[in-house]
């Protein structure tokens, strides 16, 4: 039931920030703008939440370039709704971090404290999406996808 829950609410923020405001802006504008634009909105919806730090909104905008690059890559929204469900779902269901500082799950498969002066690292109340660690496997992702970009234009211009 939780999962069904997780899927309504990953799947909703990619449609509303990639599916609609990325394509939108994007149709009339250049796709860096819907990208840059799309990937702010994405970290305004989450302004709010406890806990909410300077990198958790890099984090954040991160993650939007991330998942619109990745959307634009393999022109699928289905993939990055899944990979912001799964992610949202492992967090707080299986190793119980809060996430992006809006649920706190108790019931956890795996029970995971945050270590007190380590907030840099694990990114405290906000959860993981508020530390250093993500950003650097986001940055990694980021990297990875416009290679993957770049080596699929080399390929079709060969073509």
């Amino acid at each position: 039931v939780l999962f069904i829950g997780f899927i309504i609410q990953g799947m909703g923020e990619e449609v509303l920030c990639r599916g609609y405001l990325m394509n939108s802006i994007g149709a009339k504008h250049s796709i860096m703008k819907a990208i840059i634009i799309s990937s702010a909105m994405f970290a305004l919806l989450h302004i709010f939440n406890p806990g909410l730090t300077v990198l958790a909104v890099i984090n954040l905008v991160l993650f939007g370039i991330f998942a619109a690059l990745y959307m634009i890559c393999f022109d699928n929204i289905w993939g990055i709704c899944a990979i912001h469900t799964i992610w949202n779902f492992a967090q707080g269901i299986i190793y119980g971090i809060s996430i992006s500082g809006a649920y706190n799950i108790d019931n956890s498969i795996f029970l995971f404290k945050n270590i007190e002066g380590k907030t840099l690292i694990n990114g405290g109340a906000f959860g993981a999406e508020g530390g250093i660690a993500v950003t650097i496997v986001l940055s990694l992702g980021i990297l990875i996808i416009f290679g993957i970009m770049c080596h699929k234009k080399k390929i079709g211009d060969e073509k």
